[in-house]
C-alpha cells in the first residue's frame, strides 16, 4: 500500500504520476495507492491512472464520492486506486468527524485474489 499527496501544480502532477505508475509497472505485487491526488474524476490525470490502475469509488458505482471541503464536500480529490488482483467489496466517504481534516477519508474494503 503507498500513501501519496500530488502536487497541484500541473507539471508537478504529472511528474509524480508517471514516477507512480513506474513503480506500479515494475512492481509484481498487488497494490493500492491512496491520498489527495488534486485532480478531477474524468481529467487527463485521472485517465492516466486509470488506465493502469483501477479507482475504487468510480468501481464502487456510486455517485458522489466527494471529499472536499470536509466542511461541504462538493470536490472529489481523494482517491483509492487498485490494480486488478485487488478486488473492491465496498467503498464509502466518512463525514463522522468532519473537523479532523479539511478533506474526508475514503473507507474501503478489499479481497485480494
Amino acid at each position: 500500500m503507498l500513501v501519496t499527496h500530488i502536487s497541484f501544480n500541473p507539471s508537478s502532477r504529472k511528474k509524480q504520476i508517471q514516477y507512480i505508475l513506474d513503480f506500479i509497472q515494475q512492481n509484481p505485487l498487488p497494490t493500492a495507492v491512496i491520498g489527495d491526488w488534486n485532480m478531477n474524476p474524468g481529467s487527463k490525470s485521472w485517465q492516466k491512472v486509470a488506465q493502469k490502475m483501477q479507482d475504487v469509488w468510480h468501481l464502487s458505482g456510486k455517485a458522489g464520492g466527494y471529499t472536499y471541503p470536509s466542511s461541504r464536500p462538493r470536490k472529489r480529490l481523494d482517491y483509492l486506486f487498485i490494480t486488478e488482483e485487488i478486488k473492491m467489496v465496498e467503498a464509502e466517504v466518512v463525514d463522522m468527524v468532519p473537523d479532523a481534516s479539511d478533506h474526508l477519508p475514503v473507507l474501503a474494503r478489499f479481497k485480494f485474489s
